[in-house]
């Protein structure tokens, strides 16, 4: 039984039980949890159910996931965490081509998920200095990885104390304060 769980769980084992389809068409999605307040909502339980084994994440200390979905057919996604009620509500990237969603969990069991129909990109933007440190840590005792410089985009991961984690063009952490976001 044991085995039988951990196969459903390795992604190339799936595929050999043809419990996950070779060349399945998935697209990156991200969801951020809130209170009904609006306040980052960490720990959440994500469970990811479409065919195949379900997909289980959590949000990071931010509210913050990232999890792949099938690019087709509805997908259910069941929210859990301890002083909430259990939610559940169906994403399908075919019909709504936004993949990112914001969730507002309420602890009296409401669920408002909201789509970010908006085209964003992050770029370094610091009329004062063209170049921006990027550091091994979300602080400036974290040695010096690189340099990006002005009008550069990168892909924000998480962010902590006013540092945001980076994982494009190279991983690694910036200071906050010097980016923009530009959005269509």
């Amino acid at each position: 039984m044991t085995a039988l769980i951990v196969s459903v769980i390795v992604p190339e084992i799936r595929r050999s039980l043809h419990l996950e389809k070779d060349g399945e068409q998935t697209q990156e999605f991200e969801l951020i949890t809130q209170t009904e307040q609006g306040a980052t909502l960490p720990g959440v339980k994500i469970l990811v159910i479409s065919q195949g084994a379900p997909e289980v994440k959590a949000t990071d200390n931010n509210g913050y996931a990232k999890v792949k979905l099938p690019s087709k057919g509805d997908v259910v996604v069941n929210l859990s965490k301890a002083g909430y009620p259990t939610q559940n509500f169906t994403i399908n990237l075919e019909n709504e081509q936004s993949t990112t969603r914001i969730v507002q969990l309420s602890q009296a069991g409401g669920l408002e998920v909201k789509s970010s129909d908006r085209s964003c990109k992050t770029v370094v933007a610091d009329p004062q200095d063209p170049t921006l440190n990027v550091r091994s840590g979300p602080g400036t005792q974290y040695y010096k990885v690189t340099e990006l410089h002005n009008g550069m985009q990168i892909d924000v991961v998480s962010q902590r104390d006013g540092w945001l984690e980076i994982n494009s063009p190279i991983k690694g952490w910036i200071a906050s304060t010097r980016i923009q976001q530009l959005c269509n």
